[in-house]
């Protein structure tokens, strides 16, 4: 597992590393030009350079948030979810990210969000996010807390943009 929690003045000049959402897993599954967004997508992955942690992707022991693109990510399970951690400074994060932002994480729901998870990671680890959902409900959305933690955040037309010149 990379980790680049601790950033250099040159960090600008080395490629993003995403961490996908389960919004984008969902968007890409629908989208109308799949085929060639998951092109890229694959070869991220391939890179090390895009994961998902297992909350959102599920592993071959624990399910997901993922269905609907089960069938894309499958074949790169173990890839994906090399980004997750359970060291005290990240499981300190997530309960941080968790307090502050309760209606990201809804402590009461009856199951784990992985939205916490998710950012805990990006913050620790200079991830940039990939997710679908709108600001309008900035503190109770990704894009929106991503925003307050100073974490870059994107769509995932707006991975496709940034990524699709090097294939």
């Amino acid at each position: 597992m990379r980790r680049r929690s601790v950033r250099s003045l040159f960090d600008e000049d080395e490629p993003a590393e995403y961490l996908v959402d389960t919004s984008s897993w969902i968007a890409l599954a629908q989208h109308d030009r799949r085929t060639v967004i998951w092109h890229v997508v694959e070869r991220l992955i391939v890179q090390q350079r895009l994961y998902s942690p297992a909350l959102v992707v599920g592993t071959s022991t624990t399910a997901g948030e993922v269905i609907s693109a089960r069938d894309l990510v499958a074949p790169h399970i173990h890839q994906l979810v090399k980004c997750d951690r359970n060291d005290e400074a990240y499981l300190l994060k997530v309960g941080e990210i968790a307090r502050r932002y309760r209606r990201l994480s809804k402590p009461d729901g009856a199951k784990t969000k992985a939205d916490p998870f998710l950012i805990a990671l990006a913050i620790l680890d200079g991830y940039t996010v990939v997710a679908e959902e709108s600001l309008k409900r900035s503190v109770g959305k990704i894009p929106g807390v991503c925003e307050r933690e100073h974490v870059s955040c994107v769509r995932l037309d707006e991975l496709y943009e940034r990524e699709r010149r090097a294939v």
